[in-house]
């Protein structure tokens, strides 16, 4: 047995001919020392001859420094295909950069002969130190294995598949470094086909790679198995050498077990190399660098880390987190989702929601009964319907809160108004969402618009006049008298007729208005307006609350053009960024692919469930316009990816290697399964807390203003609907954690502490939560604080993937209220949320208690 120190003995020198001439390489004779090639390099002496060529040491004249030139054999000299294969050889090893690879320079000619310039390593390779030594010492071989490790996975981060991986093509240098070698086989994966998969040496390919299919990393990864037995052990595992015979031992059964050859065997060594030999490639490690980790010491993380470089994703990837937990734990996880949920269920906030009247189904009914009564066929081509929230009375509540019960009680104008749309034509939306409110326009001859109350009252009227000749069917006596007064929920004796001030949106040819009060003491205006006999328009309001017209949402010009500006400006930042860091090669180009890919097709799959489609003209225009905004949501959420993940993998990478894993596709991986059920157990803390906290001060006698919930705003209902809200709500649910994650993290940057970044950023996420909400009592600002607690532990604690599996499912517990067993419309949405997280949790509980299969005898 040999010591550590036996890697620094330098190569045997091979015997050297006498004379100064060149001879034919292919009857043993080669370049002679002190030959000049190419006017450039000198030759020293032979280091060896292959079937791909003889490699030469010589001086590179013009820099001064030792170099290995690598000849085609004069034979093929003038073969094209050979040298499209040293060409090819060039053009894949300089792609890989790494010091566990050796460096490939440039190609050249020199009397007709073309070579490769590459780095000289003073050293030996690693089969001809086999030999001699028998094997190489425990901690020595755990090093060389993780150096040979980090250079394939270098490989592979490249999509460079080596193809033959063996100890004859690992240096190792003058200090004990791995180094890989000769890429003349070397290939990206998409371009190995055919006969092309059988090249390479039998003794060291993997079953796929002898039986002439699929080529890929993984085929490397079995290769790699082969060597890290070899040099454990000092043995082969199989003995076969050519093709048939090393397909039939491979086939007939795993190898001979590393540790029945070499006493006290670390278990973890073993595991990992009879885990890269396994038969089947799917079951093999994803990369290197998952071996790597396996291994003693393997926390490549932590050693990239120490030097100050910015880990690939592959690195972070392979860290070693296992993630695994107790099945106990796990169950007892789901349980408290599960107790969470039906805690939930048993929640009433109906009457605080204002949404506790008639069903929309009803409410359609309704509409229809009241256009019909007014004089118009109730018969319609095509009719959409939904919810509105007046902001004007949200503002009302939020600056008195003592009017919240009265306006809620119907003691002034509805929280919730509920619309209904009738045309005599299809009803196509303008872009990619369902038919809205005024969306499309409302300029369609015959067309109406009715506005209800929650409980069926008339609060709105729009009817576009189809033929103003037409004979009327109103309704007995004027059109716009006490009947339409009536079909309002109001009583006509208590106001008072005045001249109206507010024009109809088409022709009219009779106008009236009244005012009176609400129960709530608010200032009552109606206006109302008949084409041809009938009542055409209606408008029930407050003047105290504003004009009585929804908010149009429009833009100022100035403002718009800030906006613009601010936006280009952050586009222009993202892909300097971006640019910058795939210059670098710090760029996650695999994971922005995907996190891309996601967004895009989630955007697009949320318009074909959740929009209103029909056979239109418009329809066309809609996919059109859908694919562009998807594809341009995908880029940019790509580029912007690119451009701010390295930051946090840099500085923050273990909060990144669940998310890097999911990315990669490991979705059954057990860190990824702890990771979404903690994001499913803190969204019922998220969305619970705040509940929990609102009833302990009722039991506490707390006076409270009933202001939960406000922002809420009804989302769409039926299974296309609620499906579509899901899909479209994801991007945001994405983009909005990970704005967060890096938010907190510049932060952190910025003050250099956690806990002093952590408290700064619940202190702004509450003040705006205050702002938004009106809450000045600190029992309300603790309401609103909690949730960003939550949020800000499991960011901190377990990083990206949880925190984004929070937003994405308390951003769906937002959007449906809480409901009990009391059969409200909206229940059955948020009944599937509330199952969604048991389901979420449920899996993640799976995934991270399985155990890791036993190694096999």
């Amino acid at each position: 047995m040999t010591n550590a120190a036996t890697l620094d003995r330098p190569a045997m020198k091979l015997p050297r001919p006498k004379g100064n001439q060149r001879l034919d390489s292919d009857r043993g004779e080669r370049y002679v020392p002190g030959t000049v090639v190419a006017e450039r390099y000198r030759i020293v002496a032979l280091l060896g001859r292959g079937g791909m060529g003889e490699v030469f040491r010589a001086d590179d004249l013009k820099l001064g420094q030792p170099v290995a030139l690598k000849f085609l054999p004069s034979r093929v000299a003038h073969d094209s295909s050979r040298l499209e294969l040293l060409l090819e050889e060039v053009r894949v090893a300089r792609r890989v950069s790494h010091p566990n690879v050796c460096r490939v320079y440039d190609v050249g000619e020199a009397d007709g002969r073309h070579f490769i310039s590459m780095e000289y390593m003073d050293g030996e390779d690693l089969a001809t130190l086999l030999r001699r030594i028998g094997r190489l010492p425990r901690d020595k071989a755990a090093q060389i294995a993780r150096q040979i490790c980090a250079g394939l996975a270098a490989a592979h981060e490249q999509d460079v598949v080596h193809r033959d991986l063996k100890p004859a093509n690992v240096m190792i240098d003058g200090r004990g470094r791995a180094r890989i070698t000769d890429f003349g086989l070397a290939r990206e994966a998409e371009a190995i086909s055919g006969g092309d998969a059988r090249e390479g040496t039998p003794a060291y390919m993997a079953p796929e790679q002898l039986a002439g299919r699929e080529v890929s990393a993984r085929s490397d990864i079995y290769a790699l198995g082969l060597v890290l037995y070899e040099l454990f052990t000092g043995h082969q595992p199989f003995e076969a050498r050519s093709r048939a015979e090393a397909l039939d031992e491979r086939s007939s059964g795993p190898p001979t077990r590393p540790s029945s050859l070499v006493e006290n065997l670390d278990p973890a060594v073993e595991g990992a190399i009879l885990r890269c030999l396994e038969p089947e490639p799917d079951v093999r490690p994803v990369s290197a660098l998952a071996v790597a980790a396996a291994l003693p010491g393997g926390d490549l993380l932590a050693a990239s880390l120490a030097a100050g470089e910015t880990p690939s994703p592959e690195m972070v990837a392979a860290a070693p987190t296992e993630g695994t937990v107790h099945p106990w734990l796990a169950a007892s996880a789901v349980a408290f989702c599960l107790l969470a949920v039906l805690g939930g269920l048993a929640l009433e906030f109906d009457q605080v929601l204002g949404l506790s009247g008639r069903p929309p189904i009803v409410l359609a009914d309704r509409a229809r009964q009241i256009l019909t009564e007014l004089g118009y066929s109730s018969s319609a081509g095509d009719e959409a319907w939904g919810y509105v929230r007046d902001s004007q009375v949200v503002d009302r509540m939020r600056e008195r809160p003592a009017d919240v019960a009265s306006l809620l009680d119907g003691g002034g104008p509805p929280l919730f108004a509920f619309w209904y749309r009738a045309s005599p034509s299809t009803l196509m939306p303008n872009f990619f969402h369902r038919v809205a409110r005024n969306d499309p326009p409302r300029n369609t001859p015959g067309s109406s618009m009715v506005t209800l109350d929650t409980d069926g009252r008339l609060v709105g009227l729009e009817v576009e006049p189809s033929d103003v000749s037409d004979s009327a069917r109103a309704v007995e006596g004027s059109a716009l008298g006490d009947g339409l007064l009536e079909l309002a929920g109001l009583d006509p004796s208590a106001l008072r007729q005045v001249e109206p001030q507010s024009l109809p949106p088409h022709f009219a040819d009779e106008r009236t208005a009244w005012v009176g009060r609400y129960p709530s003491d608010l200032e009552l205006r109606a206006e109302a307006a008949a084409t041809a006999g009938r009542a055409s328009w209606l408008r029930v309001y407050s003047p105290e609350l504003g004009e009585g017209r929804p908010r149009s949402g429009e833009v100022p010009a100035v403002f718009g053009a800030l906006l613009f500006l601010l936006f280009a400006l952050i586009v222009a930042a993202g892909t300097w960024l971006a640019r910058a860091n795939l210059r670098s090669g710090r760029g996650d180009r695999r994971g922005a692919f995907r996190l891309g890919l996601l967004i895009g097709s989630t955007t697009f799959l949320a318009w074909v469930v959740g929009a209103t489609h029909g056979l239109a003209f418009e329809e066309v225009l809609n996919l059109f316009r859908v694919a562009a905004f998807s594809l341009l949501l995908g880029v940019l959420t790509a580029l912007f990816y690119i451009g701010l993940e390295p930051a946090l993998r840099r500085r923050w990478p273990h909060r990144i290697v669940s998310w890097t894993r999911a990315l990669d596709g490991q979705l059954r991986d057990p860190l990824v399964g702890r990771d979404l059920l903690v994001g499913a157990t803190a969204t019922t803390l998220f969305l619970f807390l705040p509940v929990i906290w609102w009833e302990l001060g009722t039991l506490l006698g707390v006076e409270q203003p009933a202001l939960v919930a406000l922002e809420f705003k009804p989302a769409a209902w039926g299974v296309p609907g609620v499906a579509g809200v899901w899909l479209s709500s994801l991007t945001g649910s994405i983009h909005m954690p990970l704005g967060f994650m890096l938010l907190l993290f510049a932060m952190t940057r910025v003050l250099r502490k956690e806990w002093l970044a952590a408290t700064l950023f619940c202190a702004l996420m509450t003040f705006g939560a205050c702002l938004r909400d009106g809450a000045t009592e600190p029992f309300q600002v603790v309401a609103l604080l909690l949730p960003w607690v939550v949020a800000v532990v499991v960011m901190l604690r377990f990083g990206v993937l949880p925190t984004v599996a929070l937003f994405s499912l308390a951003h769906l517990g937002i959007l449906y209220p809480v409901t009990g067993f009391s059969g409200a419309w909206w229940a059955g949405g948020r009944m599937t949320l509330l199952a969604t997280i048991v389901v979420v949790a449920a899996y993640g509980a799976w995934c991270c208690a399985r155990r890791p299969a036993p190694t096999r005898e």
